[in-house]
This record gives C-alpha cells, structure tokens and sequence, in this order.
C-alpha cells in the first residue's frame, strides 16, 4: 500500500482505513462538509471509487 491511500477493512463498524505506513487506522464515520455525519459503510454506498484514492499529506 502507499502511505494515505484508502483500503477496504469489513470489520464490524468499520468499512475502510487508511494506510499509514505503520498499519492501518479504521475510520468509523465520515463527515463531509455541509452533509451529516454517516457510518463508513453508508458513504461507501455512494462513493465505492473512494477505495483506493489517496488522501494528501497533512505536513505542517
């Protein structure tokens, strides 16, 4: 995996996580701007491209 890039995890709860060089952290919810705040599983739903993006760098 590259390090950010968004894999597919189908645990309990937890539908994808991020490759963070180290391991992968679950993410449980999503909160897009201006929308509500839904379970990983529901935004996949409608955003099955997501997997595999990779998300930039936050380096301050």
């Amino acid at each position: 995996f590259e390090i950010g890039q968004v894999v597919t995890i189908n645990k309990e709860g937890v539908a994808f996580g991020v490759y963070t060089g180290e391991g992968i952290l679950g993410v449980l919810k999503v909160h897009l701007e201006g929308k509500r705040v839904m379970p990983t599983a529901e935004f996949l739903r409608g955003q099955r491209q997501f997997i595999g993006a990779v998300l930039p760098s936050a380096k301050a």
